[in-house]
């Protein structure tokens, strides 16, 4: 009865050993460095960073320098079960659409640099799972904070023949909003990963909104047109899992 006691107690000892492995050995996080390289507005800026200045992408680090590094981001998930998963996203998005300079004579003000900070929290569910390759899709919340830069160009009375002249507005943003996404995730190495996103970013509330009144108050003679509320990201990154 003692050797069968102590048997079970083995036994017990063993199966508990044998699931705390098995969880410590599965890997439930994961994190990406990404970068946006699609980006869309709803207006006459370019869905690619910075295509004016491609004249001068020579090599891979110029590329890197006029449009990756522009948008960068990290995503930081969280395994729930084996079907779902929480996923925190922190992006920097800093844009000059220097492609508005091509109007030298523009009679109304139009964007010209974005400078923004995003968060997020989403709740995201598997579409797809397979040995090295994942789709899931998922939503939640959305944060944005910082400035967007409107500018026109004008003649002025004696113009300068090397000098362009125009006038410039910088506008507030802090907005709340939903986002919407889809996720590619392809495994190639043990712990390393391919990762792509598409989302939707759609902002309900600004709190930066005043800002923008106090400018199209102070220049009644122009026309400013507020950012469209939604737009879409494409990113690409490398992640790992942990």
């Amino acid at each position: 009865m003692l050797n069968k006691m102590n048997s079970l107690k083995r036994s017990i000892i063993l199966a508990l050993l044998l699931v705390n492995f098995g969880a410590v050995a599965q890997k439930k996080n994961s994190i990406v460095v990404q970068t946006g390289i699609l980006n869309y507005f709803y207006d006459s800026n370019p869905i690619l960073m910075n295509t004016s200045k491609s004249g001068k992408i020579d090599r891979i680090r110029d590329f890197t320098d006029y449009t990756l590094i522009k948008s960068i981001g990290i995503d930081y998930n969280r395994e729930i079960n084996q079907k779902s998963s929480l996923t925190f996203s922190f992006n920097k998005f800093s844009g000059y659409f220097g492609g508005n300079e091509k109007s030298r004579t523009n009679k109304e003000p139009e964007i010209a640099h974005r400078d923004w900070y995003l968060l997020s929290l989403c709740f995201n569910r598997k579409l797809i799972d397979r040995a090295k390759f994942e789709w899931t899709y998922g939503g939640g919340l959305q944060y944005r904070e910082g400035t967007e830069a409107y500018q026109v160009f004008y003649e002025p009375p004696n113009p300068h023949p090397f000098h362009v002249s125009f006038l410039a507005w910088q506008i507030d943003k802090r907005e709340v909003g939903l986002n919407a996404n889809s996720r590619i995730k392809y495994s190639f190495l043990k712990s390393l990963f391919l990762y792509s996103k598409l989302d939707i970013q759609y902002y309900i509330y600004d709190a930066g909104k005043p800002t923008f009144d106090k400018v199209v108050e102070e220049s009644p003679s122009r026309e400013f047109n507020r950012t469209f509320p939604l737009n879409h990201t494409f990113t690409i990154g490398l992640g790992w899992d942990f």
